[in-house]
């Protein structure tokens, strides 16, 4: 994850969240990192994320154009990379947050399948 965070989840305390952080573990198929976050208010929190470093990573040098191609391409064990972006894109879309970044790549992809 690079850039500004668009948005942040934040759950209450209680005995639901190892339940969703395992969830959260098992998609992003990382470890979380800590980290200091700074909320658009000024507050300072900390936060768990998810930063992939695996040996695929898809940095700024790529173009939004050349990343769709390679979705229509790619398949994982856990489906397509079609199916994973279009999940993160309705899955923000639903609960009412945008993340320019998601939106911009998914409608690359939708312009390359026609």
């Amino acid at each position: 994850m690079c850039g500004k965070i668009r948005a942040y989840f934040e759950f209450p305390d209680n005995d639901k969240i190892p339940v969703l952080l395992r969830a959260l573990r098992k998609r992003e198929a990382c470890d979380p990192t800590d980290l200091q976050v700074l909320l658009a208010d000024g507050r300072s929190v900390d936060a768990k994320v998810y930063i992939y470093e695996g040996v695929n990573p898809l940095g700024s040098t790529i173009s939004t154009a050349k990343k769709a191609e390679m979705i229509l391409k790619a398949r994982g064990t856990s489906g397509s990379a079609l199916d994973y972006v279009r999940r993160n894109f309705e899955g923000l879309h639903d609960v009412g947050l945008e993340d320019p970044a998601v939106t911009e790549l998914w409608q690359a992809v939708q312009a390359l399948r026609g």
